[in-house]
């Protein structure tokens, strides 16, 4: 796997919160300054 890049697992039925212009700066405290949208995952794909 390259530096820099992530495998997620997700399972079916979970909710995320997905950043947009993520940082390493986000912290608990100033989560509400970053545009994030939610997500459900309805189906898992193999491929």
């Amino acid at each position: 796997m390259k530096r820099g890049v992530y495998n997620i697992f997700s399972r079916k039925g979970e909710v995320w919160a997905v950043y947009k212009k993520w940082s390493a700066q986000l912290n608990g405290n100033n989560l509400e300054n970053f545009e994030y949208e939610i997500v459900e995952i309805v189906d898992i794909s193999d491929t």
